[in-house]
């Protein structure tokens, strides 16, 4: 991959912290994914991502991608729990 091609996913992903918010609080919101429970797993006080969230601070690209694996971690986890009650 290129490095501009690089350049373009995390501009379009992570470009403008306020979309991200919008786009975290809607995936969290159909995951039923909790601000405290998505702190745990980044590494965060819930408090920062509830000001984050509502635009009070702005995020930096760093702690947007931490927050994005997080998430990631989370459905995993919730993918594999389903899959042991199904099976």
């Amino acid at each position: 991959m290129k490095i501009r091609e690089l350049a373009d996913i995390v501009e379009a992903r992570y470009g403008d912290p306020q979309a991200f918010m919008v786009n975290l609080r809607n995936w969290m919101h159909e995951s039923k994914i909790t601000q405290a429970r998505l702190g745990v797993e980044a590494g965060f006080d819930p408090s920062n991502i509830n000001r984050w969230m509502r635009g009070h601070i702005s995020c930096s690209l760093k702690n947007m991608i931490i927050l994005d694996e997080a998430l990631e971690r989370i459905l995993d986890g919730q993918e594999v729990e389903s899959a042991h009650v199904v099976g």
